[in-house]
């Protein structure tokens, strides 16, 4: 959950998830989705999504730029679920409606092991809500043991979180 992936750099393109679920319509977008525009293209327009998904998960030994984090890119697949605006902003709303994007990824089959939240935002009424689905995609749809573990950027801004929250770091 980020402003998006570039799915064309030539670092990050073999990674990414196209969609099996998106000829018969039931999940949209061939890579992921956009929250911000509700369409189906999570092109990536500020450059944080790319950024941190290249340090992920950059092609390793392809004379481009850096390799990501995970060495052996060929078991895993990007999702590029933008959440965030072209000034990185972003909001409670968009990230429900993104995990609720994963928890319908994992109904139908997919097996979502992590969720990258390089996001955050101060507490909102929504925040009860955002948890809830948090622990759905945590705890994958019933049966299939296919929970997915969300990893939280505790912000950018050197602030201490115990006396100023910030979600989704801070929530329970």
């Amino acid at each position: 959950l980020d402003s998006g992936i570039d799915y064309n750099h030539p670092d990050l393109k073999n990674s990414m998830w196209n969609n099996p679920y998106e000829e018969n319509r039931l999940l949209q977008g061939k890579h992921g989705y956009n929250f911000v525009k509700n369409n189906d293209d999570p092109m990536d327009d500020n450059g944080h999504g790319t950024h941190v998904a290249g340090i992920i998960a950059a092609e390793a030994n392809n004379n481009q730029g850096i390799t990501g984090a995970l060495l052996d890119q060929s078991n895993f697949k990007l999702m590029s679920l933008k959440i965030a605006d072209e000034d990185c902003v972003t909001n409670d709303f968009r990230a429900i409606s993104a995990y609720h994007y994963i928890y319908r990824a994992q109904q139908l089959g997919s097996n979502v092991i992590a969720v990258n939240n390089s996001w955050c935002g101060p507490y909102t009424e929504e925040d009860e809500v955002l948890e809830i689905v948090i622990d759905l995609v945590g705890e994958g749809p019933k049966g299939n043991g296919r929970g997915a573990l969300s990893i939280c950027s505790a912000g950018n801004d050197s602030q201490n979180t115990d006396s100023k929250s910030t979600n989704p770091a801070c929530l329970n």
